[in-house]
């Protein structure tokens, strides 16, 4: 038997894919090289984290990305003031002073999304606050007058300068669309070698199917769905950033130029 990197992957995930022989052989094979030892205790500390989770709930995501928003009526001119719970870095520590700009609410949904303007800082902040959104999600919102879909930092915040986006061009707003994810996958990196895995523990395997292939340049994900079930918008979450994918014909280039440290997520939206 030929030992390959495929058969410690196989010996650690899934070990009743082996025969007994095959087994020893692959434990004598770690034993004896110091570099599989390494990788095989790479593939062990990769495969308790991801138990870890399986044993928590399955979080259970929406069947619709899509929910409507309408603006409730304007606000007087209150302040409140309060910590950001998304801006740890010491620049941000201080207390800001935010004022309410836009409320939009769908009580259908329990959604909120607020706009809010910081004299703290020049930038316009809009939370997005829902069951639907776990705390590392990425979600997107669409106003009539962008162009541009929005892409929220992890857990619904988004920030805007006010360079781009004004208060007065806030006030004409009456309606907004917010996207949250439907499901998602992880792709988890070995930085030292650069192996990969696929974490689908959080994806709807009864709705979406995902083909791995690794290119040149890019990761590329073919999707296979069910019945209604059709991806239209795929996002990429990497260090708290978010980047849109392309999507053809349900498929996805992930550039690996995106991908940076050990955790990318991939978010899709119906």
């Amino acid at each position: 038997m030929t030992k390959t990197e495929k058969h410690i992957e196989t010996y650690i995930f899934h070990p009743e894919e082996l025969t007994p022989g095959q087994k020893s052989e692959i434990e004598k094979y770690i034993e004896e090289n110091e570099e599989i030892r390494i990788l095989a205790g790479w593939y062990r500390e990769l495969r308790e984290q991801i138990d870890a989770v399986e044993q928590t709930k399955k979080r259970v995501r929406p069947g619709s990305s899509a929910i409507e928003l309408t603006a409730s009526a304007r606000e007087k001119r209150k302040k409140y003031v309060f910590r950001l719970a998304a801006k740890t870095p010491a620049k941000y520590t201080k207390q800001l002073s935010l004022k309410t700009l836009r409320t939009f609410i769908s009580e259908r949904e329990g959604t909120i999304v607020r706009v809010l303007n910081s004299d703290g800082d020049s930038a316009i902040h809009i939370h997005a606050i829902s069951e639907k959104i776990a705390a590392d999600d990425m979600v997107l919102l669409m106003v009539p007058g962008l162009k541009e879909l929005l892409i929220s930092n992890p857990g619904g915040i988004f920030e805007l300068l006010q360079t781009d986006l004004g208060a007065g061009d806030i006030y004409k707003w009456d309606s907004c669309t917010l996207f949250v994810p439907v499901d998602r996958l992880d792709i988890l990196v070995d930085e030292q070698n650069g192996n990969v895995f696929l974490d689908s523990h959080q994806t709807n395997k009864d709705e979406l199917n995902i083909a791995f292939e690794e290119k040149a340049e890019s990761y590329e994900l073919r999707l296979t769905t069910s019945g209604d079930y059709n991806i239209q918008k795929v996002v990429a979450s990497c260090e708290g950033k978010g980047f849109l994918l392309e999507i053809e014909r349900e498929v996805v280039e992930i550039p690996k130029s995106i991908i940076k440290g050990r955790l990318t997520s991939i978010f899709f939206y119906n």
